[in-house]
């Protein structure tokens, strides 16, 4: 008796059904549904499990007995991935989920293989996520379930009860690097690299608002690729690269150098990306080449700023340059020995 009822000994209480832990009680209504006829009249339809036990116990409906053809499909009804709190209003008793701490990431092996098309439709000139819909493929049983293992990796919660806001931002480096050709792109840097975050400088905004302005790449026409052929541009991979071979490059600024330091010039003048970069030759940011130390010397000339022959070398150059050195000291001097029947002597 005690696995439904309240204990029957003790003080004199009738005995008394224990609180289902279910978050739809008291929404959930069986005259409405039957009232739709086909399936939502039929109460084997949700309540299967009954034909194969006694009436000992009370099996309860799980989400995937709604989803079934002719209900909650998208079709008839409102489809399980959406609008969960028009059931699940409820807050059940010990509901407890652990979120999970790894975020959606694309390199995974489950999300590799998939084609970028089936979660990002084109919608005018944006791609966008499709929302529930591309992850219920995959993660059907964990919509179903009563404690879902896999929400929390984007959302605010796991609980269908509470308004679930996507509270996991983007990470700071994108998954996937761009290749693109300078040359067949003319126009101002700034129109694409304008963004600025504690980790990258002057890179490009998120999403596709650099690549889809007039004349630009569109939906279907404009110039190739399109926004629906991802992979076009998009090649994972590229970013971890391109910092990994700077990082290693000898004599490498990367770590001290700062874009924001040097937009003027000593008279205050605004300075031109290309008076730095006068090479924007290769297809990628990581085949582009340095800027050459030349274009240094109108501002370091000791005057506007330290001079290049100094000894400040350290100052935009920190840290021991990786490889071969580019000056090899010659090996030190041995002192000749002398003979011992010599020293005897003396």
């Amino acid at each position: 008796c005690g696995g439904c009822h309240t204990p029957g000994v003790g003080r004199p209480l009738p005995p008394q059904l224990r609180a289902a832990r279910d978050t739809v009680s008291a929404t959930f209504s069986h005259p409405a549904h039957a009232a739709r006829g086909g399936a939502g009249a039929t109460c084997t339809t949700c309540h299967a499990a009954l034909l194969q036990i006694d009436d000992s116990a009370l099996p309860r409906p799980t989400a995937a007995t709604c989803g079934v053809a002719g209900c909650h499909d998208g079709d008839r009804a409102f489809p399980l991935t959406a609008r969960c709190t028009t059931c699940h209003a409820q807050v059940p008793e010990a509901f407890e989920v652990a979120r999970p701490t790894a975020r959606f990431m694309h390199r995974r092996a489950e999300h590799a293989g998939a084609p970028c098309a089936g979660c990002h439709p084109v919608r005018g000139d944006e791609v966008e996520v499709a929302g529930h819909a591309a992850c219920a493929g995959c993660h059907a049983a964990d919509f179903h379930a009563r404690q879902p293992r896999t929400c929390g990796a984007c959302h605010s919660a796991t609980e269908p009860w509470r308004h679930l806001r996507a509270d996991r931002p983007p990470p700071a480096r994108t998954e996937f690097g761009a290749v693109l050709d300078h040359a067949s792109h003319p126009g101002a840097c700034t129109g694409c690299h304008a963004l600025s975050t504690s980790l990258v400088q002057l890179r490009p905004p998120r999403g596709h608002r650099a690549c889809t302005g007039p004349g630009c790449h569109g939906a279907t026409a404009t110039p190739a690729p399109a926004l629906v052929a991802c992979t076009g541009c998009h090649q994972p991979g590229l970013v971890e690269a391109r910092a990994a071979r700077r990082a290693a490059a000898p004599w490498s600024v990367r770590a001290a150098f700062r874009h924001e330091r040097h937009a003027r010039g000593p008279d205050g003048a605004a300075v031109a990306c290309g008076a730095c970069h006068v090479d924007l030759s290769g297809r990628t940011l990581m085949e582009v080449p340095t800027p050459p130390k030349s274009t240094c010397a109108p501002c370091h000339d000791g005057r506007a700023a330290f001079k290049l022959t100094g000894t400040a070398c350290a100052r935009c150059h920190p840290g021991v340059p990786r490889g071969p050195r580019p000056h090899p000291r010659p090996p030190p001097r041995r002192r000749p020995r002398r003979c011992r029947a010599r020293i005897a002597r003396t």
